[in-house]
């Protein structure tokens, strides 16, 4: 009885004269080698087609076989090299099954056949992703090319490497749509018979993006390419089988491709993935502009599907059913009509599959693919066998624009789609005019005249200068003489007035009017323009820097936002056909660092894209220029002026915008100015409301009126730009060149670097008082105007108040380096006005030590301390205060840096009893101190005074500020440890599940410190051998981690070591070895050399290595001798107490999401 299964292959590199008997009988007789003696081979089907990748020189036969043949592949792959005797003739052929590339499986009868092109999904096959679960039936082979239309269309199948487990390929949904574009292009473009013909896309899951990001390639490329645009006109169709549009359900595969390089793959298709919401804004953008008959045809499934789940090392389909591609997410909503959405009674894997012919599922599916093949044939008639339109001859097309096309030009994708948008909802007999606004310099213009190029085939095309109502008359005269309307003696206004009557008629025929650098917007010139535009029909668009065009010239909604910043590629086409020399791989990272400082501004990076060219210095010679000499180098004038408009320094645009509105409301410029010395990203208009001491009234702001009136301003020039912010206050940024710009202008005006000084200085709230929440909205600015005042001798030193309350925010913001600064400057300032025994500079010498632990320098820390204790006494309740601060902090620096305990408690217990003293039992600061002398007598192991000292604490926390405070929850952390080192693993685990409860209602059950406890409470569990639950505390701890962290970050290497020792607890060492492995051979890529993690690992390895039975492999051996053995001493495991930096009296709740963000 032959063994069970089969096997198809591909067979490549066959001569053209030889016949399909032949190939099937040589190739029986070459397999027998490789089947026992005895037994016979059978051929189930076969068929043989010309190559498409070499236009047929060469055969591909597609074989299937009753068995797998095991041994014909060798371990290294899927493919083999074979000679095969063609009746005495060798031949070298190709032998493979993973039918990568593309592989012809039926070639039609027509030389104007339609292409079918089917791509497979995710970890898919071009073959089998298409046949029927465990079955030899493959539909698109035993059904369609059966059909009684199959002479009209040619079959092919596309295949690539997406598989999931194991894998070491980084490419991700563009790469595989690169290649596949490259390849289909090349196969047409080689077969001349091939070139023109109709192309319907069959895409499967993962295969249907590959097609769309395919399809907007072959777009965003144009002309250029040939190969491609011949991929793109010929595009008439597409079948989508469960193709996930806005995202996939990709949990269980996270854990499959955890720690491989396919991660991003996985992570770009989850749902509400922005890779694939900006993909399919493109996709949609392209097929509205560049395929208006194309039609899409999407299959849902409507059964769940069998989640993956690792069973003994081995992902298999046993997990719980989940539906992984729902209805919102494979509608494509895109030309889609009611009969074209078919439901398959299938899972995800069985929506691509049909078994019978016979199938109704099957039947409606058929219907569709012949009516689109007959209308895609339909199109080629018309167009006389080339598939696409042929332009004959048009009406004589006016075109009169002052500018040569652009080939350099990169589309905005934002604002041509909006534009089609608007202009695709006009009727022929109506009149519609747009705006597009930016601000100087974003690229108004080369949309403007992009757009003129596109609609020259169509439509009359006439430029106007709209700057002045002089230009703007001379512009609608010299269109008058172009139409032939002008007459000598004429006056222009009468000129003017005729062009209008004709373009309203409809003698004048489709036209479109584009009027440029609508900028002032006065009454004199609005009148002007309203006087000589036609009103009737047509289409009128405007570029301009002011958005009150809106109401005066379009009706609102008709207003275009050009955004000031490019996409990331959109950047990088601009910037690349510039310069004559390529990018080298070193200048590749520089390029996008040096778009990002030039926050994507178009004007900027074409200006410096110029200069690279003229100068040949590299990218980081550039970003090095522009960090020392940045307003000097934007004031360059750009070079490239070849045909199209002269461009303006990039620092010399906004001279317009700021003339103008400095004559409507000089209050205006000089918000403009106050603001370009805050940190432009992110200005609440809250900084500027004052109740009294307005600092800028000194700039005739008096109150929120005035504010209101020259943000309004502003607005209109696209100088600043409104927005909500994260908490719903109304809020504004500038352009960081902008701010540039205007700190310039300003550099030597002393009275707005004082009202910004001011201002900021009276709305920083003091840290220890406030949250961190509250300091961080204004952090930013407090930076950028100690920053941007630092030159002025006047003012410079001024702020002593302001930089100590900024340094706190630091340290409380664990910027300790940063925070070292400001406190040695406010501690010097301090000491020299005040004296060195007066508290407020040793109240900030104690702040500066606290900061310098923090830094790992205990022992300047510990001098600093000393050097307070020996100049203050304790005589008043500021002086005792601080100098108690000073005990705690030397006690608290004995314990953590020495682990000399019995030091640090005498220093603890000194400053308790000054507490004590002066404060009373019951004060905040008492009881912080008291809880820490819980913790080092633990740190002792004199448990019961731990526990003593600690329950204390509670009490007093608990009464005092409540259960839910965080010091509360600390000293609860606190406690949890103890319990923990005493061997009472109940008792710690109360304690931590009351953590646990707070930090989630807290911090959210997603944040880095929940998760650090329920990977502690993991390990309370374990020592109670509650396996189930320890394992599913970790495994919540390792999903939020991946997540948050990334899978090879240390907090995340640490828990899956821990659901290793729940495994090897469990006896399950099989499963536990996996884990401890992953850790080792992670770990040293990902950790320090001699991390403990990695000998704990290995050492664990070892040991269930020993546990199987089996010998240990030498790859292990030397990291385990490093590691003291299977059994040496093992590094301390996380403490079950999560220690933030709250060891003093500040509330910390808003600083620790910065805090562990760094880690991202």
């Amino acid at each position: 009885m032959p063994p069970l299964g089969s096997l198809t292959v591909r067979i490549s590199n066959l001569p053209p004269s030889i016949s399909q008997e032949k190939v099937v009988a040589t190739a029986r007789s070459k397999f027998s080698e490789y089947i026992s003696e005895g037994e016979s081979l059978k051929c189930l089907k076969s068929l043989l087609t010309p190559n498409p990748n070499d236009a047929g020189k060469t055969q591909v036969a597609v074989v299937t076989l009753d068995r797998p043949l095991p041994t014909l592949f060798s371990d290294k792959g899927d493919e083999e090299t074979l000679s095969f005797d063609f009746d005495g003739d060798c031949h070298s052929v190709t032998i493979d099954r993973h039918f990568r590339g593309l592989t012809c499986l039926h070639n039609g009868g027509a030389v104007e056949a339609v292409d079918l092109i089917f791509v497979t999904g995710l970890a898919g096959h071009a073959y089998g992703s298409w046949k029927a679960s465990g079955k030899t039936t493959m539909w698109i082979e035993d059904f369609l090319v059966k059909e009684n239309f199959k002479d009209q269309f040619r079959v092919l199948v596309y295949g690539y490497n997406s598989m999931l487990v194991k894998s070491t390929s980084v490419a991700g949904i563009s790469d595989f749509a690169h290649t596949f574009l490259a390849v289909v292009a090349r196969a047409r473009t080689l077969d001349k018979n091939s070139q023109g013909r109709k192309i319907i896309f069959f895409g499967h899951s993962l295969g249907g993006l590959v097609v769309k990001e395919a399809i907007c390639t072959a777009a965003s490329v144009g002309p250029g390419n040939p190969g491609y645009y011949d991929v793109l006109r010929s595009t008439s169709a597409a079948f989508f089988f469960g193709v996930p549009n806005s995202g996939i359900r990709v949990e269980e595969w996270k854990y499959m491709v955890q720690g491989q390089p396919n991660w991003d793959l996985i992570h770009d298709l989850r749902p509400e993935s922005t890779y694939l919401r900006l993909l399919h804004e493109h996709f949609r953008g392209f097929v509205r502009e560049k395929l208006a008959r194309f039609r899409i045809v999407t299959i849902l499934e409507t059964r769940e599907t069998e989640t993956v789940k690792e069973v003994n090392g081995v992902w298999k389909r046993a997990g719980e059913t989940k539906l992984m591609v729902p209805r919102s997410s494979a509608l494509s909503n895109i030309n889609e009509a009611p009969d074209d959405i078919l439901l398959r009674d299938a899972d995800h894997s069985g929506v691509a599959k049909f078994s019978s012919p016979n199938d109704p599922e099957y039947e409606l599916l058929k219907e569709r693919i012949e009516k689109y093949v007959y209308e895609a044939q339909q199109v080629i008639e018309e167009t006389g066998g080339s598939g696409t339109t042929d332009i004959t001859k048009l009406e004589k097309r006016y075109f009169d624009v002052p500018y040569s096309r652009n080939p350099g030009y990169v589309q905005r994708k934002d604002i041509s789609l909006k534009l089609e948008e608007l202009l695709l909802q006009k009727n022929e007999d109506e009149q519609i005019k747009v705006a597009i606004c930016a601000l100087g310099g974003a690229g108004k213009t080369q949309v403007l005249l992009n757009f003129a190029y596109q609609s020259r085939e169509n439509y009359h095309v006439f430029w106007l200068y709209g700057s002045s109502l002089e230009l703007i008359e001379a512009g609608f005269v010299k269109v008058a003489a172009t139409v032939g309307l002008s007459k000598g003696g004429l006056e222009a206004e009468k000129i003017c007035l005729m062009l209008k009557d004709w373009l309203d008629s409809e003698v004048s025929g489709n036209w479109i009017l584009l009027v440029d650098a609508v900028d002032s917007l006065d009454e004199t010139l609005t009148v002007g323009i309203q006087k000589y535009l036609p009103s009737k029909r047509g289409t009128i668009i405007f570029t301009t820097r002011n958005r009150d065009i809106t109401g005066r010239l379009v009706y609102p909604g008709y207003c275009l936002e050009l955004s000031e910043g490019m996409t990331t590629d959109e950047a990088l086409a601009t910037f690349r056909p510039y310069g004559d020399q390529d990018i080298n791989t070193d200048d590749q990272e520089s390029v996008m660092i040096l778009l990002e400082e030039l926050e994507f501004f178009p004007l900027a990076i074409a200006q410096a894209a110029g200069y690279l060219r003229k100068t040949g210095i590299r990218v980081n010679e550039y970003r090095e220029r522009l960090r020392k000499h940045d307003f000097k180098l934007l004031s360059q004038q750009p070079t490239d002026q070849i045909g199209g408009p002269s461009p303006e320094a990039v620092m010399k645009t906004w001279d317009i915008s700021y003339q103008h509105i400095k004559e409507r409301n000089s209050s205006a410029t000089k918000l403009l100015e106050v603001l370009s010395l805050l940190a432009y990203q992110e200005i609440s208009m809250s900084l500027f409301i004052f109740e009294t001491d307005n600092p800028m009234s000194t700039l005739d702001i008096e109150d929120e009126i005035d504010f209101d009136n020259a943000v309004s301003e502003l607005l209109s020039f696209n100088l600043v730009y409104s927005f909500r912010s994260a908490t719903g206050e109304s809020t504004f940024k500038l352009h960081r060149l902008v701010s540039l710009w205007t700190r310039h202008l300003i550099k030597d005006r002393l009275d707005t670097k004082t009202a910004a000084l001011d201002v900021v200085r009276l709305k920083f709230p003091d840290p220890v008082q406030a949250t961190l929440q509250e300091c961080s909205k204004l952090a930013l600015h407090v930076e950028a105007i100690l920053k941007n005042v630092a030159q002025d001798s006047e003012l410079g030193k001024t702020p002593p108040g302001l930089k100590n309350r900024y340094a706190d925010y630091l340290h409380y913001s664990c910027q300790f380096s940063t925070a070292d600064t400001f406190y040695r400057e406010s501690f010097e300032y301090y000491e020299k006005a005040l004296g060195k025994d007066h508290y407020v500079p040793n109240q900030i010498a104690t702040k500066l030590a606290w900061n310098l632990m923090k830094l790992g320098k205990h022992g300047e820390a510990r001098e600093w301390l000393q050097r307070v204790l020996s100049n203050l006494k304790p005589s008043t309740k500021q002086m005792a205060e601080t100098h108690a601060d000073a005990l705690q902090r030397m006690g608290y620096s004995y314990c953590s840096q020495d682990q000399d305990f019995n030091k640090g408690l005498e220093y603890y217990h000194q400053a308790l009893k000054e507490y004590t003293k002066t404060f009373g039992e019951n004060y905040q600061a008492t009881l912080e101190v008291t809880s820490l002398i819980g913790s080092a007598y633990g740190g002792l192991g004199r448990f019961d005074e731990a526990l003593q000292f600690c329950k204390r604490a509670q009490s007093g926390l608990e009464l005092h500020l409540g259960s839910d405070h965080e010091n509360t929850i600390l000293n609860s952390a606190r406690m949890a440890a103890i319990y923990y080192k005493q061997g009472k693993y109940n008792e710690a685990l109360e304690w931590q599940q009351q953590c646990l409860e707070y930090y989630e209602k807290t911090f959210g059950k997603n944040h880095n410190i929940t998760l650090l406890m329920l990977d502690s409470i993991g390990l309370s569990l374990l020592k109670l051998e509650r396996f189930e639950e320890a394992l599913e505390s970790h495994q919540r701890a390792l999903t939020g981690q991946i997540e948050v962290l990334g899978p090879l970050h240390p907090e995340t290497l640490i828990s899956t070591c821990n659901i290793g020792s729940v495994y090897f607890g469990r006896e399950e060492y099989r499963e536990a070895l996996e884990k401890f492995e992953y850790v080792v051979i992670t770990g040293q890529t990902a950790l320090p050399t001699g991390h403990g993690l990695i000998y704990h690992a290995v050492r664990m390895v070892a040991q269930s290595y020993e546990k199987l039975g089996e010998d240990l492999p030498e790859k292990f051996k030397e990291l385990l001798n490093l590691a003291g053995g299977p059994y040496g001493n093992m590094p301390v495991q996380r403490p079950p107490e999560i220690r933030l930096d709250t060891n003093e009296r500040v509330r910390r709740r808003d600083k620790v999401t910065g805090y562990f963000k760094r880690w991202r």
